[in-house]
């Protein structure tokens, strides 16, 4: 296991990128496909794709200091959910976050696993209800103007009547809004 551990935080370093012009992550504006699962959460037997509702989202994400970033997103889900039987649904749930995401290392690497912690608020069956994203993804930065991120959240629920404790996945895609500035030159 240690050994593991080692040969990935090698690899990682060697992944370090040289010609990346900052080690902080500049503006982005991205966009993504997402899947929630508001069912099977404590249920395993229930859990498979027929129980995911699928959507898109939009964020702008930008870097708070080198290994710290932060986003607000909008998440439209296709979704018939709804946990208070007194509300309607529309078929439609619409959801706004805001996140900061950890990182171990700087922004020039070509791969970089994250964690991440928000609070986030939904529109469920006519009814809005508050909820805290944890989780964790993997971060892709090509040449930092274009960016690939795979994430997974468990989402706590803050109101347990209108929402249920619950699981959301995104891949999503990221390009910079600015074109990326030449490093400084060299001190002599």
């Amino acid at each position: 296991m240690q050994s593991s551990v080692f040969l990935l935080l090698t690899i990682q370093i060697c992944f370090a990128q040289e010609d990346y012009t900052t080690s902080q992550k500049g503006s982005l504006l991205g966009f993504g496909f997402i899947g929630a699962d508001f069912t099977s959460l404590g249920k395993p037997k229930d859990a498979s794709l027929k129980n995911t509702d699928y959507g898109m989202t939009v964020f702008y994400m930008q870097g708070l200091l080198k290994r710290v970033d932060w986003s607000i997103r909008y998440n439209g889900l296709f979704s018939d959910y709804i946990k208070d039987p007194d509300a309607n649904t529309s078929g439609f749930v619409s959801e706004f976050e805001a996140a900061l995401h950890g990182r171990p290392l700087t922004d020039n690497h070509l791969f970089q696993p994250f964690i991440t912690a928000g609070v986030g608020i939904g529109y469920y069956g006519n009814k809005w209800a508050p909820y805290a994203p944890l989780g964790a993804g993997l971060q892709f930065n090509f040449s930092s103007t274009f960016y690939l991120f795979i994430q997974a959240n468990y989402r706590a629920t803050l109101n347990n009547k209108n929402l249920d404790n619950n699981l959301f996945y995104t891949l999503s895609f990221a390009t910079s809004l600015s074109s990326p500035k030449p490093p400084p030159p060299p001190t002599q």
